[in-house]
């Protein structure tokens, strides 16, 4: 069974790795509104997977965002989900979760919830299958969550999972509202 990171260590170390992921991209700066303001970004972009990405680390979490409009000629960019993981322990008032297998590959994964009044009852509905990821239970502290598993951290598809889970969620929230 996966377990949900909860050290600062490991999730210092996750969070290190995804970041040279996402910086794989060709970078650009853009401004990004989003629920804490505004502002001008560092983003990278991944053409074949067609997301995009950024990464700033707060004081409890890895703000972590993706969007999915290609970012060449664009002024402003639209953020499709947000992968906000924990800095330390377990947090589930963050979607984001980096998850460990027995043999200690890491994988990111979502808790399905925090997405723009979605519920996760309603977000788990409407989601559809997908080879790029799946619902999982994981260990998560003292009890067992349900979590969508996305691809380990050194996946070469990686970022097209993401793209993908993007792409889906920014659908979801359209067809709720």
């Amino acid at each position: 069974m996966l377990r949900i990171l909860a050290e600062r260590k490991k999730l210092a170390l996750a969070n290190r790795q995804l970041r040279l992921r996402i910086r794989g991209g060709k970078p650009f700066t853009r401004p990004l509104g989003h629920q804490g303001g505004r502002g001008e970004y560092a983003i990278w972009w991944h053409a074949r997977a067609g997301v995009w990405a950024t990464q700033k680390r707060l004081e409890n979490r890895f703000w972590t965002v993706f969007g999915v409009s290609d970012p060449k000629g664009k002024s402003q960019l639209g953020i499709a989900v947000e992968m906000n993981c924990p800095v330390r322990a377990i947090d589930r008032s963050v979607a984001g979760v980096f998850l460990e297998a027995e043999r200690g590959r890491i994988y990111l994964g979502h808790r399905g919830n925090k997405i723009n009044r979605v519920t996760k009852k309603e977000f788990r509905r409407r989601l559809r299958n997908e080879p790029h990821w799946r619902w999982t239970l994981a260990t998560d502290g003292d009890r067992e969550s349900e979590v969508i598993v996305l691809r380990h951290l050194q996946d070469p598809l990686l970022m097209t999972a993401i793209g993908a889970f993007a792409r889906e969620v920014r659908r979801i929230k359209k067809v709720v509202r």
